[in-house]
């Protein structure tokens, strides 16, 4: 009886270890196949914003999308990446000693933070990494500052694209800011937004394969920018004109608008901006149309 009852035991641990056997060949496929299916998706956007034969009518999150979380933080950006928006915005800041963060305004503003007190005001660059690690903004999830590196590890398995923005660029941020790229695999990934014609200079001069996105004030500057073939050109709606779009279209650009800071973000005015040959909008909203 006793052998026998081995013997069960035996043929039972036998039949486990070939169903998990069996289970987990057939996780290992599916994990490459959403893996596969994820760069797919990705190498599927890139083609699809460099490749001009097709309007994009694609949404920008600006700084993520924002509903339990504040803005350029980690819950924004995933949010933004779950809703299945196709590019990100956001701004990258500098401590004082050289780790990049995701922060917009050039000063501390304590009255979005819970525990402030002790840096209220100070510029952003004056703080250590180890400061500003320990700041929580005053949103429901309690979140943090994060850095760069930390902000593309959460993002890398959503085949979004993203549009950063380097504040107070120099060229040390800008090798930092590279590294991290290429560490994180988002080099292909990414449009830099460039704000100034020096800021372009350096910047082709340095990694002339690196997408940009630049901005510009008048048709005299708009003329300079596209000599450099960029692969963005951010205009302002009050002088855009079909001749503008067409203008932009055949050097080779996509064209984007704001619509920003009281500059009618409603999914009604997105929708004609499209309509009328706008490839991309910066917007605070997306997530509502995307719903």
């Amino acid at each position: 009886m006793r052998l026998n009852n081995q013997h069960r035991r035996k043929n039972i641990t036998a039949i486990l270890a070939y169903l998990v056997a069996i289970f987990l060949a057939g996780c290992l496929p599916l994990s490459q196949e959403f893996e596969t299916r994820n760069h797919d998706s990705i190498t599927q956007r890139i083609s699809q914003l460099t490749n001009l034969s097709q309007p994009l009518r694609w949404e920008v999150a600006h700084r993520g999308v924002r509903d339990a979380s504040a803005d350029n933080t980690i819950g924004a950006l995933v949010t933004a990446a779950r809703l299945n928006v196709s590019v990100v915005e956001f701004d990258i800041r500098t401590s004082s000693d050289g780790e990049l963060f995701l922060y917009h305004d050039r000063r501390i503003n304590s009255s979005k933070f819970r525990n402030a007190v002790e840096v209220k005001d100070a510029a952003f660059s004056s703080l250590l990494s180890d400061q500003i690690r320990k700041l929580r903004y005053a949103d429901k999830t309690k979140s943090r500052i994060p850095t760069l590196s930390e902000a593309l590890t959460a993002l890398r398995p959503y085949p979004i694209l993203i549009l950063p923005e380097i504040k107070e660029f120099n060229t040390s941020k800008f090798t930092a800011f590279i590294e991290i790229l290429r560490a994180e695999n988002f080099y292909e990934r990414s449009v830099l937004q460039c704000s100034s014609e020096s800021m372009t200079r350096d910047v082709i001069r340095m990694e002339p394969k690196l997408k940009l996105a630049v901005r510009v004030g008048n048709t005299q500057q708009l003329s300079d920018a596209l000599i450099v073939k960029p692969t963005i050109v951010q205009i302002d709606e009050s002088w855009m004109t079909s001749p503008v779009l067409l203008q932009i279209r055949n050097a080779g650009a996509r064209t984007m608008i704001k619509t920003l800071d009281g500059l009618g973000d409603t999914t009604a005015h997105r929708k004609a901006l499209f309509g009328a040959g706008v490839d991309l909008v910066l917007t605070d909203y997306s997530a509502t149309d995307i719903n």
